[in-house]
Parts: structure tokens; C-alpha cells; sequence
């Protein structure tokens, strides 16, 4: 049985996540989108916020961050950043780091959950993730990092 790249995600992850219907290509900063997303913000008491940074290529990604950072406004105590490797190569903002983090124990499940996508990813997508963790990685000696832009840290656990 072929299980769809949501179910595959929860398996390999073994967690559980909310899918909002919002269509791809045609997500909107909007109340609606927001709210939403400040809902579970406050219903799952979140502190850690990660997003798409705002500088990526992808239109989705860039209204997400809007989004993410709208409903941050209020509960959230940290809105961090990450970029995703092949659309953060054709844009002409540049991703500005302040966080790294060694992920080489995660590293090959990463590859795995990212890659239950596959109507998405193909082999250009996984080279490109490797090496951006590979490449985050050397800057601090680490087989592989992920690198994350701070938005607002209040929480200074990290």
C-alpha cells in the first residue's frame, strides 16, 4: 500500500498535524489564513515558531512567512527561520543566519520525511538539501547543520 505523502510524514515522524484548506498557489495574507494559524497557536500553548524565511523564491513560502508572523504577534515567544535550499538560490535577498544547529543525528530522517513528498522533490531537491547542511555544517564542524534566521527570541532556552 502506497500511503499519501501526509500519511507518510505522520508515520515517519510519528506525530500529528493539522492540514488547513488553503490550495497551493493560492494562499493569501489575509483574517482568514491568520487566524487560523493563531488559533493553534494558542489551542497547542506554542512558544517556537519555525517558518520559511521571508526572502525565499516560492510565492507560497513568502505569504507563509507573512502569515507566521501576523500570528506570531501575540503569543509566540520565538519565530525563527529557515531556508529551503532550492528557493533560496534565485532570489535577491539574502538568508542572514544567527542560529546554527548540528543536525547530524536527524540529518537522515530529514532526508526521509522530506522525501514522502514526491510529487515535490525530486533528486535536485535532495542534492540541494545536502548541500546547504553539509555547507551550514563546515561553518561550525558539523557534518550537518541547519542554520535558522532569529525573528524574535524571547526565549533564550537555545
Amino acid at each position: 500500500m502506497i500511503l499519501s505523502e501526509v500519511e507518510c510524514v505522520k508515520s515517519k515522524m510519528q506525530v500529528d498535524y493539522t492540514i488547513l484548506d488553503n490550495p497551493v498557489g493560492h494562499l493569501e495574507h489575509a483574517w482568514k489564513t491568520v487566524s487560523e494559524i493563531d488559533e493553534l497557536i494558542e489551542k497547542h500553548d506554542i512558544d517556537t515558531v519555525y517558518s520559511v524565511w521571508h526572502g525565499d523564491a516560492h510565492q507560497d513560502h513568502q505569504t507563509t512567512y507573512d502569515i507566521v508572523l501576523s500570528a506570531c504577534r501575540k503569543r509566540a515567544k520565538n519565530l525563527l527561520c529557515f531556508e529551503i535550499s532550492s528557493y533560496s538560490n534565485r532570489t535577491n535577498r539574502i538568508f542572514n543566519p544567527q542560529l546554527y544547529v548540528d543536525i547530524t543525528e536527524y540529518y537522515e530522517k530529514k532526508v526521509e520525511v522530506i522525501s514522502c513528498y514526491r510529487s515535490y522533490i525530486n533528486e535536485y531537491h535532495l542534492r540541494a538539501v545536502e548541500g546547504l547542511a553539509k555547507h551550514r555544517g563546515v561553518l561550525f564542524q558539523f557534518p550537518y547543520a541547519e542554520a535558522f534566521e532569529i525573528v524574535f527570541m524571547c526565549d533564550m532556552r537555545y
